[in-house]
């Protein structure tokens, strides 16, 4: 299994509103170090903002709400969405129904990654696509998502944090 690390994107709301972390990976609370984009949206959150938390799996958004609200975030900062990074339709409902439930998004980062780790051997073209959809193609299924939204409201910004160690 590939190690899917670096899980994200995360939405803001400068105006004292949203900040919404979607993800196209899971987080996985028995790692031993806290993903960067959690810290942020702790931090975020504790500023005030609104966080909604995003990624494949329900049960990784609940470790990842937890452990916001350890931080000393009131439950009613942290919301949560089940997104994939790597599929335009589901980041474009994720987008949409935060928009709706929440309020709209100011700031957009991708800050999703997976790693495949193994001989280039054992590499198959399905783990390079697969890699692909998440750190190439994610960035741009975030943009489809909020850029058109962000010019009618004259206002946003949109930010892509990757790595090439998965590749």
């Amino acid at each position: 299994k590939p190690w899917d690390h670096a899980p994200g994107a995360l939405f803001i709301r400068e105006s004292g509103g949203v900040s919404a972390y979607g993800d196209g990976t899971d987080y996985d609370p028995r790692f031993e170090r806290t993903p960067t984009p959690l810290l942020v949206a702790a931090d975020l959150a504790k500023r005030g903002h609104q966080v909604v938390l995003a990624a494949r799996s329900q049960e990784t958004l609940d470790a990842a709400a937890r452990w916001i609200t350890r931080q000393g975030v009131p439950e009613t900062f942290v919301h949560t969405a089940v997104m994939d990074a790597s599929d335009a339709r589901s980041v474009a409902d994720a987008v949409e129904d935060v928009e709706t439930t929440v309020g709209p998004v100011d700031v957009a980062i991708h800050v999703a990654g997976i790693i495949e780790v193994g001989p280039a051997e054992n590499t198959t073209r399905g783990h390079m696509e697969h890699a692909m959809n998440i750190m190439a193609w994610g960035p741009v299924n975030l943009a489809d998502a909020v850029i058109a939204r962000m010019r009618k409201r004259q206002r946003g910004r949109f930010a892509v944090v990757t790595s090439i160690g998965g590749m």
